[in-house]
Protein backbone atom coordinates (compact mmCIF):
# COMPACT_ATOMS: atom_id res chain seq x y z
CA UNK A 1 0.00 0.00 0.00
CA UNK A 2 1.53 3.29 -1.11
CA UNK A 3 0.81 6.54 0.70
CA UNK A 4 1.93 9.76 -1.00
CA UNK A 5 2.06 13.22 0.56
CA UNK A 6 1.24 14.98 -2.68
CA UNK A 7 -1.22 14.64 -5.55
CA UNK A 8 1.51 15.07 -8.16
CA UNK A 9 4.37 12.82 -9.30
CA UNK A 10 7.10 12.57 -11.90
CA UNK A 11 6.89 9.42 -14.01
CA UNK A 12 9.43 7.38 -15.98
CA UNK A 13 8.36 4.03 -17.39
CA UNK A 14 10.51 1.38 -19.05
CA UNK A 15 14.26 0.84 -19.02
CA UNK A 16 15.27 4.15 -20.58
CA UNK A 17 17.48 6.21 -18.23
CA UNK A 18 18.52 9.13 -20.45
CA UNK A 19 15.63 11.36 -19.36
CA UNK A 20 16.35 11.63 -15.64
CA UNK A 21 18.62 14.67 -16.03
CA UNK A 22 15.50 16.51 -17.27
CA UNK A 23 12.79 14.80 -15.24
CA UNK A 24 14.30 14.72 -11.74
CA UNK A 25 15.04 18.46 -11.56
CA UNK A 26 11.39 19.00 -12.48
CA UNK A 27 10.25 16.63 -9.71
CA UNK A 28 12.52 18.46 -7.26
CA UNK A 29 11.22 21.83 -8.44
CA UNK A 30 7.58 20.79 -7.97
CA UNK A 31 8.14 18.90 -4.66
CA UNK A 32 6.92 15.69 -6.26
CA UNK A 33 8.09 12.09 -5.89
CA UNK A 34 9.53 10.11 -8.78
CA UNK A 35 7.90 6.84 -9.87
CA UNK A 36 9.65 4.17 -11.94
CA UNK A 37 8.59 0.66 -12.93
CA UNK A 38 12.03 -0.70 -13.84
CA UNK A 39 14.25 -2.18 -11.11
CA UNK A 40 17.53 -0.99 -12.62
CA UNK A 41 16.21 2.56 -12.82
CA UNK A 42 15.15 2.38 -9.19
CA UNK A 43 18.79 1.78 -8.19
CA UNK A 44 19.98 4.37 -10.70
CA UNK A 45 17.90 7.21 -9.27
CA UNK A 46 18.75 6.32 -5.68
CA UNK A 47 22.44 6.73 -6.50
CA UNK A 48 22.30 9.88 -8.60
CA UNK A 49 19.21 11.63 -7.23
CA UNK A 50 18.82 10.83 -3.52
CA UNK A 51 17.32 14.29 -2.93
CA UNK A 52 14.02 13.24 -4.57
CA UNK A 53 11.78 10.55 -3.01
CA UNK A 54 11.50 7.69 -5.50
CA UNK A 55 9.21 4.67 -5.69
CA UNK A 56 9.67 1.46 -7.60
CA UNK A 57 6.24 0.16 -8.66
CA UNK A 58 6.70 -2.80 -11.04
CA UNK A 59 2.99 -3.34 -11.71
CA UNK A 60 2.29 0.32 -12.40
CA UNK A 61 -0.96 1.07 -14.26
CA UNK A 62 -2.86 4.12 -15.40
CA UNK A 63 -5.59 3.19 -12.95
CA UNK A 64 -3.03 3.38 -10.12
CA UNK A 65 -1.95 6.83 -11.25
CA UNK A 66 -5.54 8.05 -11.38
CA UNK A 67 -6.20 6.73 -7.88
CA UNK A 68 -3.24 8.60 -6.39
CA UNK A 69 -2.45 11.65 -8.51
CA UNK A 70 -3.97 14.62 -10.25
CA UNK A 71 -0.81 15.85 -12.00
CA UNK A 72 1.93 13.84 -13.75
CA UNK A 73 5.29 15.28 -14.84
CA UNK A 74 7.09 13.38 -17.58
CA UNK A 75 9.64 13.58 -20.40
CA UNK A 76 8.49 10.66 -22.51
CA UNK A 77 6.92 11.56 -25.84
CA UNK A 78 3.93 9.21 -26.03
CA UNK A 79 1.88 8.61 -29.17
CA UNK A 80 -1.23 8.61 -26.97
CA UNK A 81 -0.51 10.87 -23.94
CA UNK A 82 -1.64 9.96 -20.44
CA UNK A 83 -4.15 12.79 -20.07
CA UNK A 84 -5.97 11.60 -23.19
CA UNK A 85 -5.91 7.97 -22.08
CA UNK A 86 -7.39 9.03 -18.73
CA UNK A 87 -10.15 10.88 -20.55
CA UNK A 88 -10.82 8.30 -23.27
CA UNK A 89 -10.61 5.09 -21.22
CA UNK A 90 -11.62 6.18 -17.69
CA UNK A 91 -13.55 9.43 -18.28
CA UNK A 92 -11.31 11.08 -15.67
CA UNK A 93 -9.16 14.20 -15.61
CA UNK A 94 -5.39 13.91 -15.29
CA UNK A 95 -3.16 16.93 -15.83
CA UNK A 96 0.15 16.14 -17.52
CA UNK A 97 3.20 18.37 -17.80
CA UNK A 98 5.71 17.47 -20.51
CA UNK A 99 9.36 18.52 -20.21
CA UNK A 100 11.44 18.31 -23.40
CA UNK A 101 14.72 16.44 -23.04
CA UNK A 102 17.21 18.81 -24.53
CA UNK A 103 17.54 21.88 -26.68
CA UNK A 104 19.21 20.98 -29.95
CA UNK A 105 19.04 21.79 -33.64
CA UNK A 106 18.38 18.24 -34.80
CA UNK A 107 15.36 17.25 -36.83
CA UNK A 108 14.77 20.12 -39.24
CA UNK A 109 15.20 17.73 -42.19
CA UNK A 110 13.17 14.92 -40.63
CA UNK A 111 9.69 14.11 -42.02
CA UNK A 112 8.17 14.33 -38.52
CA UNK A 113 10.29 16.39 -36.15
CA UNK A 114 10.48 15.57 -32.44
CA UNK A 115 8.65 18.85 -31.83
CA UNK A 116 5.57 17.24 -33.35
CA UNK A 117 5.03 15.45 -30.02
CA UNK A 118 4.71 18.82 -28.27
CA UNK A 119 1.32 19.29 -29.92
CA UNK A 120 -0.08 16.18 -28.23
CA UNK A 121 0.55 17.29 -24.66
CA UNK A 122 -1.63 18.95 -22.06
CA UNK A 123 1.00 21.38 -20.72
CA UNK A 124 4.37 21.72 -22.43
CA UNK A 125 7.47 23.30 -20.90
CA UNK A 126 9.43 25.60 -23.20
CA UNK A 127 13.04 26.63 -22.54
CA UNK A 128 12.96 29.96 -24.35
CA UNK A 129 12.75 31.83 -27.66
CA UNK A 130 14.95 29.40 -29.58
CA UNK A 131 12.46 26.61 -28.97
CA UNK A 132 9.49 28.88 -29.66
CA UNK A 133 10.96 29.98 -33.00
CA UNK A 134 11.72 26.36 -33.96
CA UNK A 135 8.11 25.39 -33.22
CA UNK A 136 6.84 28.32 -35.30
CA UNK A 137 9.17 27.45 -38.18
CA UNK A 138 7.87 23.87 -38.19
CA UNK A 139 4.23 24.96 -37.97
CA UNK A 140 3.58 23.46 -34.51
CA UNK A 141 3.44 26.51 -32.24
CA UNK A 142 -0.23 27.35 -32.85
CA UNK A 143 -1.18 23.76 -31.96
CA UNK A 144 0.33 23.86 -28.46
CA UNK A 145 -2.46 24.64 -26.03
CA UNK A 146 -0.63 25.33 -22.77
CA UNK A 147 3.03 26.31 -23.23
CA UNK A 148 4.96 27.36 -20.12
CA UNK A 149 8.30 29.16 -20.43
CA UNK A 150 10.58 27.53 -17.87
CA UNK A 151 14.14 28.65 -18.70
CA UNK A 152 17.05 26.48 -17.64
CA UNK A 153 15.50 24.89 -14.55
CA UNK A 154 18.06 22.07 -14.74
CA UNK A 155 20.87 24.54 -14.05
CA UNK A 156 18.94 25.93 -11.06
CA UNK A 157 18.77 22.35 -9.77
CA UNK A 158 22.52 21.94 -10.19
CA UNK A 159 23.26 25.26 -8.46
CA UNK A 160 21.18 24.27 -5.45
CA UNK A 161 22.91 20.90 -5.10
CA UNK A 162 26.29 21.78 -6.58
CA UNK A 163 28.48 20.53 -3.74
CA UNK A 164 26.88 17.06 -3.92
CA UNK A 165 27.17 16.73 -7.70
CA UNK A 166 30.66 18.22 -7.96
CA UNK A 167 31.88 15.71 -5.37
CA UNK A 168 30.13 12.86 -7.19
CA UNK A 169 31.66 13.89 -10.53
CA UNK A 170 35.10 14.09 -8.93
CA UNK A 171 34.73 10.60 -7.48
CA UNK A 172 33.21 8.95 -10.56
CA UNK A 173 35.05 10.79 -13.34
CA UNK A 174 37.80 13.33 -12.69
CA UNK A 175 39.69 11.37 -10.04
CA UNK A 176 40.31 8.72 -12.71
CA UNK A 177 42.15 11.11 -15.04
CA UNK A 178 45.63 12.72 -14.88
CA UNK A 179 45.33 15.97 -12.90
CA UNK A 180 47.94 17.94 -14.86
CA UNK A 181 46.16 17.63 -18.22
CA UNK A 182 43.58 19.90 -19.77
CA UNK A 183 40.33 17.97 -20.21
CA UNK A 184 38.19 17.82 -23.33
CA UNK A 185 34.58 16.66 -23.25
CA UNK A 186 33.41 14.90 -26.41
CA UNK A 187 29.60 14.70 -26.33
CA UNK A 188 28.32 13.07 -29.53
CA UNK A 189 24.59 12.83 -30.11
CA UNK A 190 22.77 9.66 -31.22
CA UNK A 191 22.17 8.25 -34.68
CA UNK A 192 18.77 9.75 -35.43
CA UNK A 193 16.92 9.77 -38.77
CA UNK A 194 19.31 12.49 -39.99
CA UNK A 195 22.35 10.45 -38.90
CA UNK A 196 23.46 13.39 -36.76
CA UNK A 197 26.10 11.59 -34.71
CA UNK A 198 29.81 11.89 -35.43
CA UNK A 199 30.69 9.05 -33.05
CA UNK A 200 30.53 6.06 -35.37
CA UNK A 201 32.38 7.78 -38.22
CA UNK A 202 34.95 9.90 -36.37
CA UNK A 203 35.18 8.25 -32.94
CA UNK A 204 38.04 5.86 -33.75
CA UNK A 205 40.18 8.64 -35.25
CA UNK A 206 39.53 10.88 -32.24
CA UNK A 207 40.60 8.08 -29.91
CA UNK A 208 43.71 7.28 -31.96
CA UNK A 209 44.76 10.94 -32.23
CA UNK A 210 44.44 11.71 -28.50
CA UNK A 211 47.83 13.02 -27.27
CA UNK A 212 49.15 12.34 -23.77
CA UNK A 213 48.85 15.97 -22.64
CA UNK A 214 45.02 16.03 -22.94
CA UNK A 215 42.33 14.10 -21.10
CA UNK A 216 39.32 13.05 -23.16
CA UNK A 217 35.94 12.29 -21.60
CA UNK A 218 33.51 10.75 -24.07
CA UNK A 219 30.00 11.21 -22.70
CA UNK A 220 27.87 9.21 -25.08
CA UNK A 221 24.16 9.64 -25.65
CA UNK A 222 22.38 6.52 -24.27
CA UNK A 223 20.65 5.99 -27.61
CA UNK A 224 23.99 5.26 -29.23
CA UNK A 225 23.98 1.98 -27.34
CA UNK A 226 20.21 1.43 -27.17
CA UNK A 227 19.47 2.01 -30.87
CA UNK A 228 22.69 0.80 -32.53
CA UNK A 229 24.41 -1.76 -30.29
CA UNK A 230 26.05 -3.43 -33.30
CA UNK A 231 27.94 -0.19 -33.96
CA UNK A 232 28.41 0.94 -30.37
CA UNK A 233 29.90 -2.15 -28.73
CA UNK A 234 32.84 -2.62 -31.12
CA UNK A 235 33.83 1.02 -30.62
CA UNK A 236 33.35 0.85 -26.83
CA UNK A 237 35.48 -2.31 -26.83
CA UNK A 238 38.14 -0.52 -28.88
CA UNK A 239 38.27 2.25 -26.26
CA UNK A 240 38.63 -0.30 -23.47
CA UNK A 241 41.46 -2.13 -25.24
CA UNK A 242 43.38 1.12 -25.65
CA UNK A 243 43.79 1.31 -21.86
CA UNK A 244 44.68 4.99 -22.04
CA UNK A 245 44.81 6.64 -18.62
CA UNK A 246 43.68 9.93 -20.16
CA UNK A 247 40.64 8.47 -21.94
CA UNK A 248 37.31 7.78 -20.28
CA UNK A 249 34.00 6.59 -21.75
CA UNK A 250 31.03 7.74 -19.66
CA UNK A 251 27.75 5.89 -20.15
CA UNK A 252 25.93 6.17 -16.82
CA UNK A 253 26.59 9.60 -15.31
CA UNK A 254 23.39 11.50 -16.11
CA UNK A 255 24.01 14.95 -14.60
CA UNK A 256 25.86 17.04 -17.15
CA UNK A 257 26.56 20.36 -15.40
CA UNK A 258 29.25 19.14 -12.94
CA UNK A 259 31.13 17.81 -15.96
CA UNK A 260 30.71 20.96 -18.04
CA UNK A 261 31.81 23.20 -15.17
CA UNK A 262 35.15 21.41 -14.82
CA UNK A 263 36.26 20.49 -18.35
CA UNK A 264 38.36 22.93 -20.36
CA UNK A 265 37.16 22.32 -23.93
CA UNK A 266 33.96 21.06 -25.57
CA UNK A 267 33.84 18.89 -28.68
CA UNK A 268 30.41 18.01 -30.08
CA UNK A 269 28.21 17.61 -33.10
CA UNK A 270 24.47 18.19 -32.60
CA UNK A 271 23.91 17.23 -28.98
CA UNK A 272 21.78 19.46 -26.76
CA UNK A 273 24.70 19.37 -24.30
CA UNK A 274 26.25 22.07 -26.48
CA UNK A 275 23.55 24.53 -25.45
CA UNK A 276 24.20 23.74 -21.79
CA UNK A 277 27.91 24.37 -22.37
CA UNK A 278 27.24 27.96 -23.42
CA UNK A 279 26.85 28.92 -19.76
CA UNK A 280 30.52 28.35 -19.08
CA UNK A 281 31.96 30.35 -22.03
CA UNK A 282 34.66 27.84 -22.84
CA UNK A 283 36.22 26.86 -26.18
CA UNK A 284 33.79 24.87 -28.32
CA UNK A 285 34.57 22.77 -31.39
CA UNK A 286 32.11 20.97 -33.64
CA UNK A 287 31.98 18.12 -36.15
CA UNK A 288 29.50 17.99 -39.04
CA UNK A 289 29.86 14.78 -41.03
CA UNK A 290 27.35 16.01 -43.63
CA UNK A 291 29.22 19.20 -44.65
CA UNK A 292 26.01 21.26 -44.45
CA UNK A 293 26.05 24.88 -45.69
CA UNK A 294 26.67 27.41 -42.91
CA UNK A 295 23.13 28.79 -43.26
CA UNK A 296 21.53 25.40 -42.46
CA UNK A 297 19.29 25.64 -39.36
CA UNK A 298 20.94 22.61 -37.77
CA UNK A 299 24.22 24.57 -37.57
CA UNK A 300 22.82 27.41 -35.46
CA UNK A 301 24.86 26.49 -32.37
CA UNK A 302 28.02 25.91 -34.40
CA UNK A 303 28.57 29.65 -34.75
CA UNK A 304 29.46 29.66 -31.04
CA UNK A 305 32.69 27.82 -31.80
CA UNK A 306 34.82 26.44 -34.61
CA UNK A 307 33.81 23.58 -36.91
CA UNK A 308 36.69 21.18 -37.48
CA UNK A 309 37.08 20.45 -41.21
CA UNK A 310 36.67 16.74 -41.80
CA UNK A 311 39.11 17.04 -44.70
CA UNK A 312 41.76 17.70 -42.06
CA UNK A 313 44.56 15.23 -42.58
CA UNK A 314 46.36 16.02 -39.34
CA UNK A 315 45.56 15.53 -35.68
CA UNK A 316 42.29 17.25 -34.67
CA UNK A 317 43.75 17.99 -31.23
CA UNK A 318 46.59 19.95 -32.85
CA UNK A 319 43.93 21.86 -34.81
CA UNK A 320 42.08 22.69 -31.60
CA UNK A 321 45.26 23.76 -29.83
CA UNK A 322 46.20 26.14 -32.65
CA UNK A 323 42.75 27.76 -32.45
CA UNK A 324 42.54 28.18 -28.67
CA UNK A 325 43.86 31.74 -28.93
CA UNK A 326 40.45 32.75 -30.35
CA UNK A 327 38.92 32.53 -26.88
CA UNK A 328 37.40 34.34 -25.19
CA UNK A 329 37.43 37.49 -27.32
CA UNK A 330 36.01 36.05 -30.54
CA UNK A 331 33.24 33.87 -29.14
CA UNK A 332 32.28 34.90 -25.61
CA UNK A 333 29.70 37.47 -26.70
CA UNK A 334 27.96 35.20 -29.20
CA UNK A 335 27.94 32.35 -26.68
CA UNK A 336 26.21 34.57 -24.13
CA UNK A 337 23.73 35.94 -26.68
CA UNK A 338 22.87 32.46 -27.93
CA UNK A 339 22.41 31.15 -24.39
CA UNK A 340 19.96 33.95 -23.58
CA UNK A 341 18.07 33.18 -26.78
CA UNK A 342 17.92 29.48 -25.93
CA UNK A 343 16.93 29.85 -22.27
CA UNK A 344 14.65 32.58 -20.97
CA UNK A 345 15.85 34.13 -17.75
CA UNK A 346 14.20 32.44 -14.78
CA UNK A 347 15.90 33.65 -11.62
CA UNK A 348 14.72 31.09 -9.09
CA UNK A 349 12.93 27.81 -8.46
CA UNK A 350 10.07 29.84 -6.99
CA UNK A 351 9.53 31.71 -10.26
CA UNK A 352 9.70 28.53 -12.35
CA UNK A 353 7.33 26.72 -9.99
CA UNK A 354 4.87 29.62 -10.09
CA UNK A 355 4.79 29.57 -13.91
CA UNK A 356 3.77 25.90 -13.91
CA UNK A 357 1.28 26.15 -11.07
CA UNK A 358 -0.40 29.16 -12.63
CA UNK A 359 -1.01 27.23 -15.84
CA UNK A 360 -2.23 24.16 -13.97
CA UNK A 361 -4.80 26.22 -12.09
CA UNK A 362 -5.98 28.44 -14.94
CA UNK A 363 -6.29 26.07 -17.91
CA UNK A 364 -8.35 22.99 -18.60
CA UNK A 365 -6.69 19.85 -20.01
CA UNK A 366 -6.31 19.64 -23.77
CA UNK A 367 -9.49 18.39 -25.40
CA UNK A 368 -11.62 19.12 -22.34
CA UNK A 369 -13.05 22.55 -22.67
Amino acid sequence: MFVFNTRSAALQTGKCNNLFDHLVPLAYLMNSPLIVNDRSNASFVQKFYPQVPSYYIPDLSLNFLLDHFEVIYECQARSHPLHRMARDFYQKTLRTVFAPHGNSDKGFSAPKNFFYHFTKNDITLIYGNHMIDALKHLGYWDHIKNPVVIGNYRYLFYQELQSFYDALAEKEIFSRLPKKNKTILYAPTWKDVENSTSFFREGKKIIDDLPDQYNLIIKVHPNLENRDPHLFYPLAGYIEKKKKKNLLLIETFPVVFPILSKVDIYLGDFSSVGYDMLLFKKPMFFLDIHHRPKTHKSLFLHKCGITIPLSLKGNIFSFMEKNLDCWPKDFEEIQETTYRYAFSEISSFKEAQKNILTTLSSDTPMGEG
